[in-house]
């Protein structure tokens, strides 16, 4: 027998040998990185290069191809400007 709540206040899991939410595998649990999410995000966060740093990087490097940085502002854009959604007045 499985019964699930998800409530405010607690979140309840039991399986069927009876065994707490915390025996869930970590990408049962939501909000709680795995292992090589975890490793990853620390590698970027030591290096202190972001995946969006080294986009903006590309396109603001006038050396560059143009295309490249057409290419890399097109990437780097949703993430610096998000879309406009439509709003009922």
């Amino acid at each position: 027998m499985v019964h699930f709540y998800f409530g405010e206040a607690a979140q309840y899991y039991v399986g069927a040998n009876n065994c707490a939410w915390h025996c869930l595998p970590s990408s049962s649990r939501l909000g709680v990185p795995n292992k090589a999410t975890a490793k990853r995000e620390a590698k970027i966060a030591a290096s202190g290069l972001t995946p969006l740093d080294y986009l903006l990087g590309v396109f603001r490097d006038e050396q560059r191809n143009p295309d490249e940085r057409l290419k890399a502002a097109t990437a780097a854009a949703p993430y610096v400007h998000p879309r406009l959604a439509t709003v009922e007045v």
